[in-house]
């Protein structure tokens, strides 16, 4: 199937996610990976043996639209994982440049608070915070392997 119609599928698809719960998705069966390249394949057994093989509830042309829809999701979901980086990414540079500027400013404002009680009064909330959210300890030093 061509590129542009799996991505027109897709658009159209957009609109009919769905959000499952961690249970539902629990409940879901796990595709071994690949399986769709054999779908088709394997759906063709119903339509070209109708007398020998028979499923009762499963149609075979349900499930090759529902393989279209598939296919057209993967480059939705590949999209969707790019943007979530890029955001993710993104949020991370602004929380650190905004963090660097904080320590900055707290690092002189503590040099002010020694002469100034309205600084240290303006600064004695963040002071709190720095003094209950303490950086992780250092790594223990390992002791040197005898050779």
């Amino acid at each position: 199937m061509e590129r542009s119609r799996l991505r027109s599928i897709a658009r159209s698809l957009v609109q009919q996610l769905v959000h499952l719960s961690p249970t539902q998705v629990k409940r879901l069966a796990k595709p071994r990976g690949g399986f769709a390249a054999f779908t088709q394949q394997v759906v063709a057994v119903l339509t070209d043996y109708p007398d020998a093989v028979m499923v009762p509830g499963v149609d075979a042309a349900a499930v090759l639209a529902e393989l279209r829809q598939y296919q057209a999701l993967e480059s939705v979901v590949r999209d969707a994982k790019l943007q979530y980086e890029m955001a993710r990414d993104t949020q991370l540079l602004h929380g650190a440049n905004i963090w660097q500027a904080m320590l900055l400013i707290y690092q002189h404002a503590l040099a002010a608070a020694r002469t100034d009680p309205r600084v240290q009064a303006a600064i004695a909330p963040f002071a709190a915070f720095m003094k209950k959210r303490a950086r992780k300890p250092a790594a223990k030093p390992t002791a040197p392997v005898a050779a």
